[in-house]
């Protein structure tokens, strides 16, 4: 009985290897490609700091949308809260007025409203995180930051950054 198992499993192995291989006559075989799942936190904190590259003028304090479609997930909320004092940008007006005076008197830095275009997936091995911004006080008040898609890449089952773009607002 044991050498039937033995013989069983020494033939499922030979299976698989040559499953891996691709059964064919190839002299070296192919390698094994390792799918990456969707991006998670890790990418976005990658995807953020590569948004941010570059900037002028250079951010040193972030605000954040506390809702709707251009809200940064939570793993870009601590990307900025890394590289800067971050700050919550409410809907509501007076409440906008309360923050813009707040960072007023804490000084005339320039401040950066990043905003979040959402994450595309183009296929197994690509994927795509936009953002925008704007600044918000002192003498840049309005003045637009580029909208830019952060494209990832699957190299060995693990997400990296491949590029950066720089796309039209609307």
């Amino acid at each position: 009985m044991f050498r039937n198992a033995s013989r069983c499993t020494a033939l499922l192995a030979s299976i698989v290897t040559l499953a891996a291989c691709g059964g064919s006559s190839e002299s070296t075989p192919r390698a094994v490609v390792i799918a990456c799942q969707a991006p998670n936190d890790s990418e976005f904190i990658l995807a953020t700091d590569a948004y941010l590259k570059d900037i002028s003028p250079h951010p040193m304090r972030f605000l954040v949308a506390t809702s709707g479609d251009s809200a940064l997930p939570g793993a870009g909320r601590q990307a900025l809260q890394d590289k800067g004092p971050t700050f919550l940008f409410p809907p509501d007006p007076a409440m906008r007025e309360k923050v813009r005076a707040m960072l007023k008197d804490k000084g005339s830095w320039p401040t950066l409203l990043v905003l979040y275009g959402g994450t595309q997936r183009v296929d197994r091995g690509r994927a795509a995180i936009r953002f925008a911004g704007r600044f918000v006080g002192g003498k840049e008040d309005g003045q637009s930051a580029p909208s830019r898609a952060v494209w990832l890449q699957c190299n060995d089952g693990r997400w990296a950054v491949s590029r950066t773009e720089e796309e039209r607002s609307s």
